[in-house]
């Protein structure tokens, strides 16, 4: 969205599924989103209707998408996504219709990040997939589903907002040609300063297993047994289901949390600009913005390593540990709270984020684009 905005508005047509795109305008109102977003999506040209379906409805729908963008007059189709078939259907319909096309890879398809990297290619997608409980034969169909997209994107230049992602599918077998978009992310400015730190540790995401929420529930029952006044929050958004087990769990464990869900953009900045340090033990990842907002309020970070986390954040106001050591998280947090780190790398945190601005990944993502189109 924010790229749309940027992006100039005379050369390109954004198009959308007519259901998504009704969809979208509910949510924008119930959220109270920029208005901007409304426009845009308002104004989104309306393909037809995009339904969940089996693999082949998936590709047809990729060959509808290119057969639309030639009646338009369009000479690149871009599409802003990791699915795994759609892409078969854009390759298919550009010979079709000599149209070119790529995707922006927004975390590494199929697995979404590697948490454990001890194997390769097959070995290393069982691996990580067994971490969610994956039995052998959706772990089988999920490497077939990663062999898909391989054909898929073949030696079609495509994008990626994260230098995690070549190095995840290179170690997963798909030697793809994959432009790193620098910077790939970025942060609004946090428009809070010089607040309170009234809290000790927050956790901010999507409130779901993959985010890491329960590392870290884990993580701040370890701390609060040698810190029993620890304050500490947990928000974003977060559905019925996930939030029964958090409170489940919290109660359970006889855990007092501030649960702030599903806030406005300006009470999670609040929040991240009130905390002394975020602790986000994501496992599925490949640039997170929520990081670079934390660090935009002078906050700093504790994360698991992952490649993520590792080939972005090259900076000590991120504190990194490795993946699912939550002893390791309660190491690095207590550091940051008992020796006042969080205070002397404020102005490391607000010089890193201020390097990611939305300006620049535009520039970035549209010089790509149009010298795709100069090939």
């Amino acid at each position: 969205m924010r790229m749309l905005q940027l992006f100039p508005k005379e050369n390109y047509i954004f198009a959308m599924p007519k259901n998504r795109k009704k969809n979208m305008l509910k949510l924008i109102k119930k959220y109270k989103m920029d208005e901007n977003f409304y426009y845009i999506i308002n104004n989104a040209y309306e393909l037809k209707e995009f339904e969940k379906g089996n693999g082949i409805d998936y590709i047809k729908y990729g060959l509808y998408i290119v057969e639309v963008a030639k009646k338009l007059g369009c000479e690149l189709v871009y599409f802003p996504h990791e699915h795994t078939y759609i892409p078969i259907g854009l390759r298919l319909g550009s010979l079709r219709y000599k149209i070119m096309w790529t995707e922006l890879l927004q975390q590494t398809p199929v697995v979404g990040s590697l948490v454990k990297e001890y194997y390769n290619g097959f070995k290393l997608v069982a691996q990580n997939l067994s971490l969610y409980g994956y039995p052998s034969l959706k772990i089988v169909k999920s490497y077939l589903r990663l062999k898909a997209f391989k054909y898929a994107v073949g030696d079609t230049p495509i994008l990626a907002v994260s230098r995690s992602i070549p190095y995840e599918l290179k170690r997963l077998g798909v030697d793809a040609n994959v432009i790193v978009v620098e910077p790939g992310n970025a942060s609004d400015k946090c428009p809070f300063r010089n607040l309170n730190r009234e809290y000790d540790v927050g956790f901010f995401a999507r409130v779901v297993p993959e985010k890491g929420i329960f590392d870290f529930i884990k993580a701040i029952k370890i701390l609060k047994e040698i810190i029993p006044d620890l304050k500490v929050f947990i928000s974003g958004f977060i559905d019925s289901k996930n939030m029964e087990k958090i409170i489940h769990v919290l109660s359970t464990l006889n855990l007092r949390i501030e649960l702030r869900f599903n806030v406005t953009r300006e009470e999670k900045f609040k929040l991240l600009a009130s905390t002394k340090v975020l602790l986000y033990p994501t496992r599925a990842d490949a640039f997170p913005t929520v990081v670079l907002e934390a660090l935009s309020c002078g906050t700093p970070v504790v994360a698991y390593g992952i490649p993520a986390i590792r080939f972005n954040f090259d900076t000590p106001a991120v504190l990194k540990v490795e993946p699912l050591n939550v002893r390791g998280l309660v190491l690095a947090t207590m550091q940051v709270l008992k020796e006042g780190l969080w205070e002397s790398l404020e102005n490391e945190a607000l010089s890193f984020a201020s390097r990611f601005t939305w300006d620049r990944v535009a520039q970035a993502e549209w010089s790509i684009l149009t010298t795709l189109v100069r090939l």
